[in-house]
């Protein structure tokens, strides 16, 4: 990657990271099975489903204030008093007639963004139309404009996103986790969270992350302090060409 790109997505994520400093969680879910997520005891939390909207949530009266959103199919909540630390669980419907029981666990963090994913809605890729995209601008515009979707939970078009949540033994000081994978025309996008899970301060440096293949890097926050963490985005050559 030239130094030219190097020093784009640098602005770039430098405006991402401002616009995204707060938390976010996905969650694989499936009509009737029960997935668990992490939202903050003090303040309020959104729930998003992604490409849906969600049209009611119950089960948890009197354990947490629900404010639903009509205009964009999301719902605010925030843990009642008493509530701020316990575990409770409710239901979620979905406007297409979907049911998914969440546990939710209060904590001490800042508000957080619980986002609903479903598998079977997922997008298929259009490889004629991801082609045309990857090949309507400058090729290190095109790596650029990857990386600016990945980071903004955006699909290009063309492509097909999937949830992975798997993850990864790179450093025993760091915890790393893929996010989830773009799939295009000639190129792949790789999201990955990475955390420290160390005592120490860790430094962060694209070359770290290259590998056969890999076309362009791109590391949110270079220094983690313990128990902080990352996303990198990665781009890389597609199994056809």
């Amino acid at each position: 990657m030239s130094i030219r790109l190097k020093k784009r997505l640098a602005a770039l994520l430098v405006l991402l990271w401002a616009s995204s400093a707060s938390a976010a969680q996905l969650l694989e879910v499936r009509d009737g099975a029960v997935v668990t997520a992490r939202i903050s005891g003090s303040e309020p939390n959104r729930l998003v489903i992604r490409d849906g909207r969600i049209h009611r949530v119950w089960g948890a009266e009197g354990r947490v204030v629900l404010k639903p959103d009509s205009d964009s199919g999301q719902v605010y909540l925030q843990p009642t008093e008493g509530w701020h630390t316990r575990p409770f669980s409710l239901f979620v419907k979905d406007a297409d007639g979907g049911v998914y029981t969440l546990v939710l666990t209060p904590t001490d963090m800042p508000s957080e963004t619980v986002t609903l994913i479903r598998p079977e809605r997922a997008r298929v890729v259009d490889r004629r139309k991801a082609v045309a995209w990857e090949t309507g601008q400058p090729y290190e515009g095109t790596l650029l404009e990857l990386i600016s979707n990945m980071a903004l939970n955006e699909v290009p078009e063309g492509y097909a996103r999937a949830e992975i949540g798997r993850e990864i033994k790179l450093w025993q000081e760091a915890r790393l986790v893929l996010v989830s994978r773009y799939t295009g025309g000639r190129l792949e996008g790789e999201v990955y969270e990475l955390t420290n899970v160390d005592e120490n301060k860790v430094r962060l440096e694209e070359q770290e992350f290259y590998r056969d293949g890999v076309l362009a890097v791109s590391v949110e926050r270079h220094e983690l302090a313990p128990g902080e963490r990352t996303r990198i985005y990665l781009v890389t050559r597609g199994g056809e060409q």
